[in-house]
């Protein structure tokens, strides 16, 4: 009887896509997604602004609710990847727009490749080898991070937040969460410390 539990809660797990969620060039910290996700993966790279010759890489992977890879064009599984000119062209602003906000020309765009999937495990790797098979450029420096450290940290002083942040999973409804719990922290404290008093 136990074993037929432990399968029946396995099952849930056995089912859900397993995707890659991380920037680095090559990944390896995982995420189970939600039944109704699917894997995505980013690919982007920028010639420099001084030096033409060098190329920063940027990578990032995820779970997405399979909706929106619907409404964009990614789905079926033929239209997996896309470039940013085959985005939708709101997908598309939306994503120059990001560049800007993290202090990055768009018109130093090289290569672009955005792709969702659904078809096995860790499908959205897309990692040094693939991206250097499908472009012919070799990933070899952690020049992807410098310059993305160097737009997060331009943002981040302009904003006044003193070089720090937020995590992606830092959203309002985790903020409204962890705001109440420190106020329920406060009135035990506070109730403890009377209690003792009138003792």
């Amino acid at each position: 009887m136990s074993r037929i539990l432990s399968l029946l809660l396995l099952l849930p797990l056995s089912m859900a896509m397993i995707c890659y969620n991380s920037q680095a060039v090559n990944p390896s910290r995982e995420s189970i997604c939600e039944p109704e996700e699917v894997c995505f993966g980013e690919y982007f790279s920028l010639r420099h602004s001084h030096d033409a010759s060098l190329v920063a890489h940027f990578f990032d992977r995820f779970c997405v609710h399979r909706q929106h890879c619907l409404r964009r064009g990614f789905l079926p599984e033929g239209r997996a990847c896309l470039r940013l000119d085959q985005l939708d062209a709101a997908v598309a602003q939306t994503f120059r727009d990001k560049l800007k906000s993290e202090r990055m020309d768009p018109n130093r765009l090289l290569h672009t490749r955005f792709c969702c999937c659904s078809d096995k495990n860790f499908c959205n790797r897309m990692d040094a080898k693939e991206i250097g098979k499908l472009f012919n450029v070799s990933v070899t420096t952690p020049q992807h991070q410098m310059l993305r450290a160097e737009g997060r940290k331009a943002k981040s002083q302009q904003n006044g937040s003193g070089g720090r942040e937020r995590p992606r999973w830092w959203t309002v409804q985790t903020q409204t969460i962890a705001m109440a719990l420190l106020y329920m922290a406060r009135n035990i404290l506070c109730l403890s410390l009377n209690g003792k008093t009138m003792a």
